[in-house]
């Protein structure tokens, strides 16, 4: 993630090589008015220079497929120089889902792969009857 050092924009974008590689990278194709990096159209566009200083690692150590879903989340959920939407093509509301499960995942909360469930309920007479935990144990 790179923050626009012009407005409340930012960069979402996916590397296997570093981060201080990749900021290298984007500084050169800056350089070099290479158009076919959103940081260098956003900058054309708008005058604004990145916040190189403010660029970070969102999520790390996730496999090359959940990455690029990742990133095409956050670029279609937030307000994001990239001229693209990414590799992957996805609805508000997926993207919005992807996002949330990698901050979970990130922070090491519920499991991002798990679906929160509802205690046990049982049927007794016609009426529904949430099971206590001891109960769930002897099924």
């Amino acid at each position: 993630e790179i923050q626009c050092g012009g407005c409340e924009k930012k960069y979402y974008g996916e590397t296997s090589r570093g981060l201080e590689k990749r900021i290298k990278k984007h500084k050169s194709d800056l350089g070099h008015n290479r158009e076919s990096n959103s940081i260098v159209v956003h900058a054309m566009k708008h005058g604004h220079v990145p916040a190189w200083k403010h660029a970070r690692s969102i999520h790390t150590g996730m496999e090359k497929r959940k990455i690029k879903i990742t990133e095409a989340g956050y670029i279609i959920t937030g307000a994001s120089t990239n001229h693209r939407e990414g590799f992957v093509k996805l609805s508000k509301v997926a993207a919005r889902l992807v996002v949330a499960a990698a901050v979970r995942r990130e922070s090491g909360s519920q499991s991002a792969n798990s679906i929160p469930r509802r205690p046990a309920r049982c049927v007794r007479g016609g009426e529904y009857k949430r099971l206590s935990a001891r109960s769930r144990q002897s099924l």
